[in-house]
C-alpha cells in the first residue's frame, strides 16, 4: 500500500536506531540516545530544495552539536538560556568545544560542553563554521516562516557565506606570512601546562628518555607507540601521578566507522571517556615539537651533569669541579652537532662585580655560520655557561642553562639553512660570567684587537622563569658601573643603528608570537651584554622575570646609583680630622649632614635585599623543575624568529662592516 511521509519518516527513524544501536561502544550502551517518532512532516511546497540546502549549509558547520528544542536551554545551562534551532545561530562556544552525553536528558538535550579536546589546526576552523552554521540557521528559519520569500534569502545567505568563507582565506593568508620563518604559534596555555605537569611527574631517566622520543620519531603511529610503551613501563605511583595531573581527560574521537555520519548523527553518539594514557600520549604529542624537545633535553643534560659533579665533593672544590663537567657537558653537546666549534682560551686581568681588580682564566666556545662571500653583516647571540651556587646544591638550569640550550637550538637550525651572501651568525658560549663577565671582558678585547667585532649581539640569560620578557639596551648601561672605574661609563650609551633594528625584530617577534614583553624602564640586567656596551658595539640583553621583580630591580639599582652618590659626596680623606675635632664648626657640620645622608641611604640599600629575580638563582632553588617550560620554550622561539629575521629581512637602510 501507498506509504505517507509520517509513515516513512518512522521507518527511516527506526532503522537509523538500530544502525545507532548496532554501532555504539558496550560502555556506552547504557546511554544509548532513546529516539522517537517525527510527530509531523515539513510541508512548503516548492521550496523543499531551498530547505535542503539550508539543512546542507547548517549541519556543514561545526557538526558538534544536537538540534535542540527551539526557545528550551540544554541540559546544564541555567535556566531561560535561548537556544536555535540549528547549531551556532547562538553565540557560538569558544573554538574547538567538544560534547558529552547527559544521561538525565532527552533526545535533544543530552550533550553538554566539556573540556577542550581538539587538536590545533582545528582551532581556526571552527569560527568559521559557526557562522556558516548561524546563516544557515538564519536562512532555515526564514524559509519555514515565509516560503515565498525563500528564494530572496538564498541569494542574501549565500552572499554572506562567500563573505564569511572570503574573509577566512584572507585571515589564513595573513597567519601564514607570519609563520613565513617556520616559528610555529604557542600552544594553548591549558594544553601547555598539563604537557608540562606530565613531565613532571616522571623520574629523570624516563623524562630523559620520553624527550629523546620525542625529539627522534616524530609524530605518525610509530611516535606513539613508542610514547605509550614509555609510559606504560612507569611505576603505577608515576601512572597514577600523570593521571591526577591531568584532572579531566578529554573525551574520545568518534569510532571509525562512523566518520560518514551525518555531523548531527555523530553529535548523539555519546563519546566514551578517554583513557589517562590516551590523553597523556595526545598532549605529549601536540604540545612538544622537536626542536623543543631537544632543547629540553639539552637543558636537562646541562642540569644533569652540574650535579652529578658536586656529589660527595668537598666544599671548597666543588664549584670548580662542577663547573669543568658543566662545561665538558656542554661543548660535547656542541660537538655531537656535527659543527665545528672553536675553543678560545682567555687569560685576563679585570675589574669583577665588586669592582676589584683580578686575574681570571677560562675557555669560551665560538661557532660560526656563514652566507657566500666575505662576512659584511655579523650577528653573536651570546650566553654564559658557567654557573655558581654549589654551596646549596645549584644545577645551573635557569642560570643559565637556558641560554645555553637556545644557543645548541640555534646551532642545529643555522647549520640546516643557507644563510643569505655576505650574512654571518656567531654564537658565543662564554667563561666566568659570574665572576664579573670575565669570558665577554675577553672576548671583546679579542675581536677589538683584530677588529672583528660584530655589528650586533644579543645576549641571553635566565630565560626560564617570569612573565614577560625584559630587553636591556646600551642607553641603560650606566646603571651598572661598579665594575668599571671608567668615569665614561657612568653615561647611557649611544643607541646605534643595527641596536635599534635588532631591538624592533626581537620586540616584533614576540608580539606575533603573543609573549608579553616589559616595558623599557630605569633598569639594565647585569650580565655579558654589558662588557660589549661599554666599548661601543651594539648590544641587547634578554631576560625574562615578574613585573614585580622588575619594579624591585628597578628600585635596587637606583639606590645603588644613590648610594654611589651619597658616597662621592664624602671627603673621606678627612675622616680623621672629622673624629679628631680638627675641622671648624661649619666644615664639621657639613661633614656630619654627608655621612648621615651616606649612612640612611645605606640603611635603605642594605634592607631592599634581593628580588626574586637574584634570590631564586645562585643556590639550591635554581633547579630543573623550577623552569616554566612554556615561558622557557616561547623565549626560545622568538629567538629563532629574530635571528631568522635578521638574516632574510635586513634594513637596507643600515651600513655594512
Amino acid at each position: 500500500m501507498p506509504i505517507d511521509n509520517i509513515s516513512h519518516a518512522r521507518r527511516a527513524q527506526g532503522r537509523f536506531a538500530n544502525r545507532l544501536s548496532a554501532r555504539l561502544p558496550a560502555a556506552a550502551e547504557a546511554h544509548r540516545p532513546q529516539l522517537r517518532p517525527l510527530a509531523q512532516a515539513i510541508r512548503i511546497g516548492n521550496a523543499h530544495p531551498l530547505v535542503c540546502a539550508a539543512l546542507l549549509l547548517s549541519v556543514a558547520g561545526p557538526g558538534r552539536s544536537p538540534l535542540p528544542l527551539p526557545g528550551r536551554a540544554r541540559a546544564g545551562e541555567p535556566p531561560g538560556t535561548a537556544v536555535a534551532l540549528l547549531p551556532g545561530a547562538q553565540a557560538t562556544p569558544p573554538p574547538a568545544t567538544a560534547y558529552a552525553v547527559d544521561p538525565g536528558g532527552d533526545m535533544f538535550e543530552r550533550l553538554i560542553p566539556v573540556r577542550p579536546s581538539l587538536p590545533d589546526h582545528a582551532a581556526g576552523i571552527e569560527p568559521t563554521a559557526a557562522r556558516l552554521s548561524s546563516i544557515g540557521n538564519a536562512l532555515l528559519t526564514a524559509c519555514v516562516a515565509r516560503p515565498r520569500h525563500c528564494p530572496q534569502a538564498m541569494l542574501a545567505s549565500a552572499m554572506a557565506a562567500t563573505a564569511t568563507v572570503a574573509g577566512a582565506a584572507v585571515d589564513t593568508a595573513v597567519e601564514l606570512l607570519l609563520r613565513r620563518d617556520g616559528a610555529a604559534p604557542a600552544p594553548d596555555p591549558s594544553m601547555s601546562d598539563r604537557a608540562d605537569r606530565i613531565l613532571q611527574q616522571l623520574p629523570p631517566h624516563d623524562r630523559h628518555a620520553m624527550l629523546q622520543v620525542l625529539r627522534e620519531c616524530g609524530a605518525g603511529p610509530t611516535c606513539t607507540a613508542q610514547i605509550r610503551a614509555r609510559l606504560l613501563s612507569l611505576p603505577r605511583a608515576v601512572q597514577a601521578a600523570i593521571e591526577h595531573a591531568l584532572e579531566h581527560p578529554a573525551p574520545s574521537t568518534l569510532p571509525p566507522d562512523a566518520a560518514g555520519w551525518p555531523p548531527t548523527a555523530q553529535a548523539l553518539i555519546p563519546p566514551a571517556p578517554q583513557s589517562w594514557l590516551d590523553a597523556a600520549i595526545n598532549l605529549l604529542e601536540s604540545v612538544y615539537d622537536a626542536p623543543e624537545a631537544a632543547y629540553l633535553l639539552d637543558l636537562q643534560e646541562i642540569a644533569d651533569a652540574t650535579q652529578n659533579a658536586q656529589a660527595d665533593q668537598p666544599r671548597g672544590i666543588r664549584e670548580l669541579l662542577a663547573n669543568q663537567r658543566r662545561s665538558a657537558a656542554i661543548e660535547a653537546l656542541f660537538n655531537a652537532t656535527g659543527h665545528p666549534v672553536e675553543r678560545l682560551d682567555f687569560n685576563i686581568t679585570a675589574h669583577d662585580l665588586r669592582g676589584v681588580p683580578r686575574t681570571a682564566w677560562g675557555r669560551n666556545l665560538l661557532l660560526s655560520f656563514a652566507g657566500p662571500g666575505a662576512p659584511a653583516h655579523t650577528l653573536m647571540v651570546v650566553a654564559h655557561g658557567d654557573m655558581t651556587g654549589t654551596d646549596t646544591h645549584s644545577s645551573g638550569a635557569v642560570d643559565n642553562g637556558t641560554g645555553v640550550a637556545t644557543l645548541l637550538a640555534l646551532t642545529r637550525e643555522l647549520q640546516d639553512l643557507e644563510l643569505p651572501r655576505g650574512t654571518r651568525v656567531q654564537l658565543l658560549v662564554t667563561d666566568q660570567g659570574e665572576r664579573g663577565m670575565m669570558g665577554a671582558k675577553a672576548h671583546v678585547q679579542r675581536c677589538l684587537a683584530r677588529r672583528q667585532c660584530p655589528d650586533a649581539v644579543l645576549n641571553l640569560d635566565m630565560l626560564g622563569r617570569g612573565d614577560g620578557l625584559a630587553i636591556s639596551g646600551s642607553d641603560q648601561r650606566h646603571l651598572f658601573s661598579m665594575d668599571t672605574q671608567r668615569t665614561d661609563q657612568r653615561q647611557p650609551g649611544r643607541v646605534e643603528p643595527h641596536e635599534a633594528h635588532l631591538r624592533r625584530l626581537l620586540e616584533q617577534a614576540a608580539a606575533d608570537l603573543g609573549v608579553p614583553q616589559h616595558p623599557r624602564g630605569a633598569w639594565t640586567q647585569i650580565s655579558d651584554h654589558l662588557p660589549f656596551q661599554r666599548e661601543g658595539i651594539p648590544a641587547l640583553g634578554l631576560t625574562r622575570m615578574t613585573a614585580s621583580e622588575l619594579a624591585a630591580e628597578t628600585d635596587l639599582q637606583a639606590t645603588y646609583a644613590e648610594l654611589l652618590r651619597r658616597h662621592a659626596a664624602v671627603d673621606w680623606g678627612r675622616m680623621d680630622d672629622y673624629l679628631n675635632g680638627r675641622l671648624t664648626h661649619t666644615e664639621h657640620a657639613a661633614m656630619r649632614d654627608r655621612l648621615a645622608e651616606h649612612e640612611a641611604i645605606s640603611r635603605r640599600y642594605r634592607r631592599l635585599g634581593d628580588s626574586t629575580y637574584r634570590a631564586s638563582v645562585h643556590n639550591g632553588f635554581d633547579q630543573l623543575d623550577q623552569i616554566q617550560t612554556r615561558a622557557a620554550l616561547d623565549t626560545l622561539n622568538v629567538v629563532r624568529r629574530t635571528v631568522h629575521a635578521w638574516l632574510y629581512d635586513p634594513d637596507p637602510a643600515l651600513p655594512r662592516s
